[in-house]
């Protein structure tokens, strides 16, 4: 009975580092096959005013309101707040909240959008069973309204993706 649990608990070790490789080399094939990290044109997020680059390979996904990349297990979720401002949502972002969410608050980095408006782009941690991931949780818009981009992905795959992610992110804006 112990050889057979210390054989499926190799099996399951196994497999897990198959999953974890093939997902690290389908990821950099994709990135070897296009040296551009996002594609080139806009996407207006349905039932939005706003519109965003999305990364290279990333799918849309109705039910999601957002992209998928099932290589990698990454995903963004596009979210427009009407009648507030950005500012007064970041204002209560602080450590203190995101703890009692369950999530580790990495960083906090006020950036500037391709297009010259200003937004916050967080980083927080958390895991789903036993597997890290990071979410880039980014704010920006006007003194009316909100783009709210919730990017996720496993950490093992941060190397590749921070950048990626951060990249598309840049890119939203509202449509006049």
């Amino acid at each position: 009975m112990k050889n057979r649990k210390f054989l499926n608990v190799h099996l399951l070790l196994i497999i897990f580092s198959i999953l974890i490789l093939g997902n690290s080399i389908q990821a950099q094939i994709i990135a070897s096959e296009d040296q551009s990290t996002i594609t080139p044109e806009y996407f207006q997020i349905p039932n939005t005013k706003i519109e965003l680059i999305p990364p290279a390979h990333f799918r849309f996904m109705e039910q999601m309101n957002g992209f998928l990349h099932v290589g990698t297990s990454s995903s963004i979720q596009i979210q427009e707040i009407r009648g507030t401002a950005y500012p007064m949502i970041v204002q209560g972002l602080t450590e203190g909240h995101f703890t009692s969410q369950g999530v580790t608050l990495i960083s906090k980095e006020e950036v500037l959008t391709s297009n010259g408006q200003k937004a916050v782009i967080f980083t927080v941690a958390f895991k789903v069973d036993d597997f890290e991931f990071e979410r880039l949780m980014f704010f920006s818009g006007d003194y009316n309204n909100t783009i709210w981009i919730n990017a996720n992905y496993p950490v093992v795959m941060k190397e590749i993706l921070n950048v990626v992610l951060k990249e598309s992110l840049l890119t939203a804006r509202f449509i006049n």
